[in-house]
């Protein structure tokens, strides 16, 4: 008897998947009959209905190289209870061992058939096995049928070793002889095998033979040593009332080594995700010290040259009680930032109704209608505005006198587009904002552009990867991915704006100025209000929108909660609460960026109900 533990029986395993689907041409009654010669196989009683495999037949012959032909005769019934358009059968071609590692063996299509003749299959040789589909996909088959199927296998025999018996083992059987330990029936059908029989013919008459089967076939499995056709031994199982389920069929068979005229050697590889998780923690070895130098070196670097890389010193300066060179909100902002977006717009919007142009007002909140902004022009403002003010206003009211801003509206967009551009480019001229001052963070945004590649090539790697998953390259790179682009963001913050002597003095005072607006000593802003003769009420209007372009509206607010908010009405901000105009500098931001923000569709009026519409729909498929 061969040792259990050499190798268990490794089953071999054969597949069988369901076809189902009931289509049109059912309904025409195009269906494929069984041939009178298969219809004429007996089923056991009561049977006719239920899917199974009738018989199943195998014919192994055993050729001098130690390749073996094998011819499968599966009499398969589709029964009645579901729609059945033909068979699939998977035939491994690699065999996990006790030992983890993989023997493979080579597998040759030589043909297929159905019930003598030829049929349509599709064949898929992946994963490790050779799946065949049988039929028509269009055509449904009832009754019984004969599939016939014949491969050729490499590399499925073996030379017995010492240690692969024991004292069990038939005293006919020595170490050097040929061996074949096969399942010629699997386990894996998806429906009940009814009986089974195999017939093996080698080179030469064999020494020995067993034969395994599953306790369904209820009589066992009955050997019979080169009693069959030409010599060949015989396996037959079967049961006398029809089984549950599938049951495997598997043999051992050996025979003299001189009938060959070349011995086998079995192909075992280590498994590749086996080998491929050994190449990773050595890619790891070697990526993981990369990953933390690629994290620490930038950052290193920006501090080293942190001080050289600012420019010009910011000096400190006192406390400043008016904007920079008189400078409007937006202007201070693009000069702090390059670009006022819509904050600048909003603050802008504030501020010319502190100056008397025009009256904002938040709308009334409705059911299903988006907070926004009610403008009103006065006509009678304090001073000139600025060509840039203008061409926004002209923009927003349009001839009118009065607007609403809150959805978009594509004149907006233009505008806040050339208000930015504007006042950017003002900025720059001036000197006021460097426009090279990012110039020493460009290598570590080079740096995070390098980590970024390397975890592409990653996420690139898994997706193209196939039965191995690819471990070494991710092992590889991610880590040194990750350190580049932690390190590159890193560096990238701590490396300063590099700043030239003028744009140094103007944000010097800009911060100087800042100090003031954010300062908590309300006890200053009252001061100050006494030195300017302007009331409290005014002091806060006027710098109310430099607040909403700094982002301190909160601080500013908090400072004067003793006024009341009635006292704004005459600098052009309409509203009945401080928890209103808390949220005010909120509502003025939001508005704009609705207000010139494209959406992705327009109304389903307009659209002509062509799809395509502001929300929901979606789809599915079927197949």
């Amino acid at each position: 008897m061969l040792q259990g533990d050499r190798q268990a029986v490794r089953h071999l395993v054969p597949r069988a998947g369901r076809l189902a689907g009931l289509g049109a041409i059912i309904a025409a009654g195009l269906l494929v009959a069984a041939p009178a010669a298969v219809a004429e196989a007996t089923l056991p009683p009561g049977t006719q209905a239920r899917e199974a495999i009738v018989d199943y037949d195998v014919t192994v012959e055993v050729q001098p190289n130690a390749d073996m032909v094998i011819t499968e005769r599966i009499t398969y019934n589709p029964g009645t209870m579901r729609v059945r358009h033909g068979l699939i059968r998977d035939i491994p071609t690699q065999d996990v061992l006790d030992d983890g590692r993989i023997r493979l063996y080579g597998v040759d299509l030589l043909s297929v058939t159905r019930d003598g003749g030829q049929v349509p299959f599709t064949a898929d040789d992946s994963d490790g096995t050779l799946s065949l589909r049988i039929g028509d996909e269009d055509v449904p088959i009832t009754g019984l049928h004969e599939f016939d199927i014949s491969y050729r296998v490499r590399d499925g025999l073996d030379v017995l070793q010492p240690d692969d018996l024991d004292a069990s083992a038939p005293p006919q059987v020595q170490p050097g002889d040929v061996e074949l330990y096969w399942d010629f029936v699997g386990d894996q059908w998806d429906f009940p095998i009814y009986g089974a029989a195999v017939a093996i013919k080698g080179p030469a008459p064999a020494l020995a033979a067993v034969c395994y089967a599953e306790a369904t076939y209820d009589q066992g499995c009955q050997v019979g040593l080169n009693t069959g056709p030409q010599g060949a031994t015989t396996m037959t199982a079967r049961s006398n009332r029809p089984p549950s389920y599938a049951g495997y069929v598997t043999g051992v068979i050996a025979w003299a080594p001189d009938a060959f005229t070349s011995l086998p050697t079995p192909v075992i590889t280590d498994d590749p995700q086996v080998a491929e998780g050994k190449r990773a923690s050595t890619a790891f070895r070697l990526s993981g010290p990369l990953g933390l130098l690629a994290l620490a070196l930038p950052i290193a670097l920006a501090i080293i040259f942190r001080r050289r890389s600012r420019g010009v010193v910011i000096a400190a300066s006192p406390v400043r009680y008016e904007p920079p060179e008189g400078l409007r909100p937006a202007e201070l902002l693009a000069g702090l930032e390059g670009n006022p977006g819509t904050r600048g717009v909003a603050a802008t919007l504030v501020d010319v109704a502190a100056r008397g142009h025009i009256t904002v007002r938040q709308e009334e909140p409705r059911a299903f209608h988006q907070e926004g902004l009610e403008l009103t022009w006065t006509g009678h403002g304090k001073d000139t505005l600025q060509f840039w003010e203008e061409s926004l206003l002209s923009a927003i009211f349009t001839g009118a006198q009065t607007a609403t801003i809150g959805s978009y509206d594509p004149a907006l967009a233009s505008a806040v587009r050339d208000f930015d551009s504007t006042l950017q480019g003002q900025a720059k001229a001036s000197g006021r904002y460097n426009p090279t001052g990012d110039k020493p963070d460009r290598p570590y945004k080079l740096v995070m552009v390098a980590g970024m590649l390397c975890l592409v090539a990653s996420f690139i790697a898994i997706i193209a990867s196939g039965e191995v998953f690819p471990l070494a390259a991710i092992a590889l790179l991610a880590p040194i991915g990750v350190g580049l682009v932690i390190g590159g963001i890193a560096g990238a913050i701590i490396t300063p704006r590099r700043q030239t002597k003028r744009s140094a003095t103007f944000i010097s005072q800009a911060e100087g100025f800042k100090r003031f607006m954010d300062s908590g000593s309300a006890a200053a802003r009252r001061e100050f209000a006494q030195r300017t003769g302007m009331p409290d009420y005014a002091v806060f209007a006027t710098f109310l929108p430099y607040a909403i372009a700094l982002g301190l509206e909160d601080t500013w607010i908090d400072a004067f909660l003793d006024l009341d908010p009635a006292q704004l009405t005459g600098f052009g901000v309409q509203v009945t609460t401080w928890g209103a105009l808390h949220g005010l500098a909120s509502t003025m931001t939001t508005a704009v960026a609705s207000g010139s923000t494209t959406r992705s569709s327009g109304s389903g009026f307009s659209s002509g109900g062509g799809g395509g519409g502001g929300g929901g729909g979606g789809g599915g498929g079927s197949f």
